[in-house]
């Protein structure tokens, strides 16, 4: 009578393993229910003249570089348990058109721990380690259109005691795990765009007014020559609107006109004043858009929009002070990490945290112990939340 139990056990063994792929001593987890949020297409920075492209999905995982390994195939983002160096390699295809038109900059959310990210057997980044996220522009000159192009990582995972971030030894930490933890993709924008919108603000509570400060950096990629004289031209013009949180009222900065020659770059400075702005708080999380446009001529080149709060947070020896009035700190430690899936959660999973917190009553969140999706930081500013 026990040999069949046993035999029954052995098979639902075999089938536990074979549904989660790994190597000796590495066992990757995947997130079932995961799927990237292009929702969002503010966080994003997504619209009809820009786009990203998803390299998440099914990736080869080598053990080394011996091209007859025969690697497993795990879905990205995920993570595997156990010290190990692997490669992770993506095959994605781009037409020409895209890579003439486009700049490109490589996004990872998050990748733990050290990596060395190659596209066509060219090395473009040494990561040195870290879940931290970031981005590095994609040169146009290692990519193809005439076969798919190879995108690998080779990742390095095993903590010590003294240089890793966090160390090996670490108490009361959630559990930390290696892999391409968060979501891969290539941002593409027009060789003509706002390569970068920063800005600073001053709040005058006693004339109720707003001071918005703006610096808009904009490239000039665009090396075709054209025969067309309009798609040539290099004379543009820079159109701002400040969107109010209701999106009905909408405030209009002066149109600027200038010429950027290939291969340059322009800074442009605005200020404007917002009269009896809505000034954002934990009772009402008020939020602005900054909508900008290039044109030329007629046509429309790039637009970006970017989103914008304005607060007045003071500390006082006994208190703070927000937006005048006074601030009481009703805050938690939030740790986002989720058991096997170390710090891998879906969108959803990360809105219903915070809107519990929210509605809980929390005014205020202290992340700890594990590095947040930036995402966390969008969802914060939507339900009133200091980060």
């Amino acid at each position: 009578m026990g040999y069949p139990k046993i035999k029954f056990l052995l098979i639902l063994f075999t089938l536990f393993i074979c549904n989660k792929p790994s190597f000796s001593q590495v066992i990757f987890n995947e997130h079932p229910k995961y799927q990237i949020n292009l929702s969002d297409s503010v966080f994003y920075d997504i619209n009809e003249k820009r786009n990203i492209i998803s390299l998440n999905g099914n990736w080869q995982v080598f053990q080394n570089e011996d091209a007859e390994t025969t690697p497993v195939t795990v879905t990205i983002p995920s993570i595997f348990k156990g010290d190990a160096e692997l490669i992770f390699k993506k095959s994605f295809t781009i037409s020409q058109d895209l890579i003439n038109k486009n700049k490109m900059k490589l996004f990872f959310w998050g990748i733990n721990y050290t990596a060395d990210i190659s596209v066509n057997n060219i090395i473009i980044y040494r990561h040195p380690g870290g879940e931290f996220p970031f981005q590095l522009d994609l040169p146009k000159d290692v990519l193809t259109s005439e076969k798919k192009n190879i995108l690998s990582v080779k990742i390095f995972y095993k903590l010590d005691s003294q240089s890793t971030i966090p160390f090996k030894q670490r108490f009361l930490f959630p559990k930390n795990f290696g892999g391409i933890v968060k979501d891969v993709y290539i941002h593409l924008t027009p060789n003509i765009s706002v390569s970068d919108l920063t800005y600073s603000y001053n709040i005058d509570l006693s004339k109720n007014f707003v001071k918005l400060n703006l610096t808009s950096h904009i490239e000039n990629k665009d090396f075709r020559n054209k025969p067309d004289t309009n798609s040539n031209s290099t004379n543009f013009v820079y159109k701002v609107k400040i969107i109010s949180p209701d999106e009905i009222t909408i405030n209009s900065l002066p149109d600027i006109q200038f010429n950027l020659l290939p291969n340059k770059e322009k800074e442009i400075t605005q200020s404007y004043e917002l009269k009896s702005p809505s000034l954002w708080n934990p009772n009402s999380p008020q939020v602005y858009k900054i909508h900008t446009e290039i044109w030329r001529d007629e046509i429309l080149i790039d637009k970006t929009l970017k989103r914008v709060s304005f607060y007045l947070l003071n500390a006082f020896q006994d208190s703070l002070i927000l937006n005048g009035s006074r601030f009481n700190i009703n805050g938690v430690t939030y740790i986002p990490s989720f058991y096997d899936y170390g710090s891998l959660a879906t969108f959803d999973r990360m809105e219903k945290d915070i809107r519990i917190i929210k509605q809980t009553g929390f005014n205020t969140i202290r992340f700890s112990k594990s590095v947040p999706h930036p995402y966390y930081m969008a969802l914060c500013e939507k339900y009133g939340i200091l980060a």
